[in-house]
């Protein structure tokens, strides 16, 4: 019996974790005979470890087919293989099957995830709250971050950004996640959710977390908004000249040294990205008394460099506005820092060249 030798030595090789040899040995037993279904259970198994998840599903449904299993539990694992492969309307469809045949959470689990991802919160929503009141032993993170989701669909259908009870559940879902990993890229997802919102100050300290959480795998992206978040909570703060003026003066300046911070990550992790340079440049610039930083030329170095890339690209114009304001900063830096009017002067023709109006560009030429 060729297909069940072959069927087995698989199953010895897969328990030795050689899953190479194992599926080998799964596709000489399916090659001997196509009808011997066990092997396909065992197929998508391998394959669902493996991440090849519409091989996965695609590997179970012939194992339905041909072994003609008909157990509700059978086919309540084929909905994970389908959910997983992205078919959610095989999944809904398998699961209003087996619905009523067995009392199994998993059922509205596998309901709220789908139809979250077919763009029917409600019916997400009352599965999950379902699943959570019902058996609330069995719930997961994922559970609370789907729902969240789900929260936040209806939300964005009203015209808002974001539900706050929502962002709260999904939040919940990331502080159970086992993995870090997970948790970090949950906790981006709903810090640019505050980003959108324009509420910075969660936004800043929900990207830290999940930079914090997985430093490894933070992206420039992910240092890019956190330094956006801080510069505009600088932004928002408007001293007065009132008593407290000298406190808000001291955190505003917080603020951009913080973005630049992040910016500086931003630079390094993609230097010839002239961005970086300038909202390093601009930071600084808003963090410092303007003619001390003219004086000192704080953000000279980086609104330099952000002229050198810009001046290596293929198409500058599209830095124009970037660059109306790195090119009026260095010319005053050469004129009244450096006292070079020869340098000062190349400055003022790219400006007027990009800015033909600019007044500065026009006084500093004569």
């Amino acid at each position: 019996n060729y297909p069940l030798a072959y069927h087995k030595v698989g199953q010895i090789f897969l328990r030795g974790k050689n899953y190479q040899l194992a599926l080998d040995n799964y596709k000489k037993a399916s090659d001997a005979d196509p009808n011997f279904a066990p092997v396909y259970r065992d197929l998508a198994e391998l394959y669902y470890m493996a991440n090849q998840y519409k091989k996965a599903a695609e590997n179970y449904d012939l194992y339905l087919q041909k072994s003609k299993n008909d157990d509700p539990e059978t086919k309540l694992r084929a909905t994970k293989f389908a959910f997983v492969a992205d078919d959610y309307a095989k999944t809904l469809s398998i699961l209003d099957d087996i619905n009523g045949k067995i009392n199994d959470p998993m059922i509205q689990r596998m309901y709220g995830w789908s139809y979250v991802k077919t763009n029917e919160p409600q019916k997400a929503i009352d599965n999950l709250n379902s699943l959570i009141q019902k058996a609330p032993e069995k719930v997961i993170g994922d559970d609370w971050k789907y729902l969240g989701r789900a929260y936040n669909m209806k939300a964005v259908a009203d015209g808002k950004t974001y539900d706050e009870e929502g962002v709260k559940y999904i939040l919940k879902g990331a502080d159970l996640d086992t993995s870090a990993a997970e948790s970090a890229v949950t906790y981006k997802e709903v810090a640019f959710l505050y980003y959108g919102a324009k509420d910075y100050a969660n936004a800043a300290t929900t990207y830290e977390k999940g930079i914090q959480l997985d430093t490894v795998k933070a992206s420039p992206n992910d240092y890019f908004y956190l330094g956006l978040s801080n510069f505009q909570q600088g932004v928002a703060i408007q001293p007065a000249g009132d008593a407290d003026s000298v406190n808000l003066a001291a955190k505003k300046k917080a603020f951009y040294i913080a973005a630049d911070s992040s910016f500086a990550t931003v630079t390094v992790k993609t230097p010839e990205w002239p961005i970086g340079f300038y909202w390093r440049a601009s930071s600084l610039y808003n963090a410092y008394d303007r003619q001390e930083n003219v004086e000192k030329g704080i953000s000279a170095p980086y609104f330099d460099k952000l002229i050198e890339l810009v001046g290596k690209d293929a198409d500058p114009s599209k830095y124009n506005n970037y660059m109306k304001l790195a090119l009026n900063y260095m010319g005053l830096y050469a004129t009244s820092t450096l006292k070079d009017p020869a340098k000062a002067k190349t400055y003022w023709e790219k400006l007027i060249a990009i800015d033909p109006n600019s007044a500065a560009a026009k006084e500093g030429l004569g």
